[in-house]
């Protein structure tokens, strides 16, 4: 990077306001509603960083990252298609774990994607997705808070907290977890809606 390249934080000023004084400011430019889990994240990195957002949905957090000049890739199965899709970078497949590529990530963004996947299946798809972030690079996932999988009114949840995630990361080569943080999301279908967000990296 040249030293005299302005540092992706500048357009935000991030420096100078604090993380809840950063999303005031992001909403002030009609951007898009984000919230603490970007800066949770792109705090870590001072340079135009790669990403690639498994099972990007309806692209909130692909239009984000395009907005921040990231060299943003997405990817989502056929039957959660949407007409989103098509104004950004977004790769369709019938798995996630079909994906297949000659290029490695600085970040591996799973927001919520996983949230409804079983052990087996979380341990797999981190072992096959952490093959494309780079060494030294970041894998960002989350979960509702709890000690394991949990039906709700009918709906599958595999919860996670801190320790099943330590060893589920202790099944998975190169990964370890950096960071977490605990926060009550907004009102949807649980009344347990506390999540867990983990920032894993690659050693």
């Amino acid at each position: 990077m040249n030293e005299n390249e302005p540092k992706v934080y500048d357009k935000f000023n991030i420096r100078k306001l604090d993380n809840v004084d950063f999303f005031n400011y992001i909403k002030k430019q009609d951007i898009i509603n984000v919230s603490m889990l970007y800066y949770f994240v792109i705090k870590r990195f001072d340079y135009k960083f790669s990403v690639l957002d498994i099972g990007c949905g309806k692209c909130r957090d692909l239009q984000f990252f395009e907005f921040m000049n990231c060299d943003a890739l997405g990817i989502e199965t056929i039957k959660n298609k949407n007409e989103n899709l098509r104004f950004f970078n977004v790769e369709l497949l019938d798995k996630l774990n079909n994906f297949e590529i000659n290029k490695k990530f600085d970040l591996l963004w799973a927001n919520t994607t996983f949230i409804i996947f079983n052990c087996y299946e979380l341990i797999e798809n981190l072992r096959k997705f952490s093959k494309y972030l780079k060494k030294q690079g970041y894998f960002f996932l989350n979960f509702y808070l709890g000690n394991g999988p949990k039906i709700i009114k009918n709906k599958y949840y595999l919860d996670i907290n801190l320790e099943l995630m330590r060893n589920i990361c202790s099944i998975v080569p190169g990964l370890f977890i950096l960071d977490y943080l605990e926060f009550r999301g907004e009102a949807d279908e649980r009344d347990d809606n506390i999540w867990v967000n983990f920032l894993l990296r690659k050693y």
